[in-house]
């Protein structure tokens, strides 16, 4: 398997960018390489997993929201199984698995509101929830209350997966992936978004999409005999990440050192352009490493003043 660094990615970052006509940092930089090999290849066509996710629960999110919407005291049994899913999905050796004392804590109401004053990362939590319980377009004008009953109605995983499905990370996913494959001309194809595979999905109770220690169980049961065995029954996730606190640590070093340190970067009031020069000179000086919410804060800030010099100030 071929891992992009960040002395390849730097040679694209002009092209990516103004063909993907958003800032959004680098993290789809490494797709849409992918899409441009594709097509060289001849390939104008691809079958692709969307919507898997969002529609059986394949993220670590979705099993936090399920446990959190839920009743945690009320049902142990299952709130206990699904946090014992959601650390299976992370590799033994990663840095940010939860820990079980913590995931366990949040089952009182207490820890879970005095975490939420004291955690940024609880009030991040806490906001997704929200998002994720209600439609911000309607909730707002006081709307759609009927609507939010029915969802509830299908139980805390599914309730939370249809906020996921329909106005949360799905539309911007699919959004993004037409960009990258439709920059080289190739189509991307959906069999899990088939209507009949969706509201079948939907129908199914939550213990049928997340149960048994596994996330997306019902598709994992659907390839039983048809997958290798390592590869369905496998519990952490692997995706398809752009390694972008590897590529700023080397690659794309100099390319942000020169950006931070653009006048123009400084003098910005869209960006606290020397509070992450700042940040960077630190990490220069003591050979530290980026931490992932640092390498996308400042890569976000300085895509953001790419575009805002070399072609919207261009017009």
């Amino acid at each position: 398997m071929h891992r992009f660094s960040g002395y390849e990615i730097r040679e694209h970052i002009d092209a990516y960018l103004y063909q993907y006509e958003e800032i959004g940092g680098l993290s789809g930089v490494a797709s849409w390489i992918l899409y441009r090999q594709m097509r060289r290849d001849g390939v104008l066509v691809s079958i692709e997993g969307h919507g898997g996710d969002e529609l059986l629960g394949g993220y670590g999110l979705h099993i936090l929201l399920a446990f959190l919407r839920g009743q945690p005291l009320a049902k142990p049994l299952r709130s206990l199984a699904l946090l014992a899913t959601l650390r299976n999905m992370y590799n033994p050796e990663d840095t940010e698995r939860p820990s079980t004392v913590r995931l366990a804590a949040l089952m009182l109401p207490g820890v879970r509101a005095l975490a939420r004053r004291l955690l940024p990362t609880q009030r991040a939590l806490h906001e997704a929830l929200r998002r994720h319980s209600c439609n911000p377009t309607t909730a707002s004008e006081g709307k759609g209350h009927g609507e939010q009953h029915a969802v509830d109605r299908l139980g805390p995983l599914t309730g939370a997966l249809y906020h996921s499905f329909h106005s949360q990370s799905l539309p911007r996913v699919l959004r993004n992936f037409d960009s990258y494959s439709m920059g080289h001309g190739v189509e991307i194809r959906m069999p899990l978004l088939d209507h009949r595979v969706v509201c079948y999905g939907f129908s199914v109770p939550d213990e049928s999409k997340v149960g048994d220690g596994y996330a997306k169980r019902l598709l994992r049961e659907s390839m039983r005999g048809v997958l290798p065995e390592t590869i369905r029954v496998r519990r952490d996730k692997l995706g398809y990440n752009a390694p972008l606190t590897e590529w700023v640590q080397k690659g794309l070093a100099d390319w942000l050192w020169d950006d931070l340190n653009d006048p123009e970067f400084l003098r910005s009031e869209l960006w606290p352009g020397r509070e992450l020069l700042a940040l960077a000179r630190t990490k220069r000086r003591f050979s530290a490493s980026w931490k992932p919410a640092e390498s996308r804060r400042a890569i976000l800030a300085v895509t953001a003043h790419w575009w805002l010099t070399r072609w919207l100030k261009c017009r």
